[in-house]
């Protein structure tokens, strides 16, 4: 993941076609963690919790910086 997380999403500015095939498929594999594309577009996580509380924490914590960026 750490060779990931500083590149840019050039794709998503357009104009640039999708990754496909062999390409795609080596950079999914980095990404690991759980992860998984959806529609052949964007990636989801299942997070489970065992409690309301657990689950509102989390959103509290993601939620903050992405306001105030």
């Amino acid at each position: 993941m750490s060779e990931l997380a500083p590149k840019e999403c050039i794709p998503c500015k357009g104009g640039v076609p999708k990754l496909e095939g062999e390409e795609f498929d080596a950079l999914i594999e980095q990404v690991g963690n759980g992860r998984r594309v959806a529609d052949e577009h964007h990636l989801e996580q299942l997070y489970k919790f065992d409690n309301f509380r657990q689950a509102l924490d989390l959103t509290t914590r993601v939620g903050e910086p992405a306001e105030n960026s």
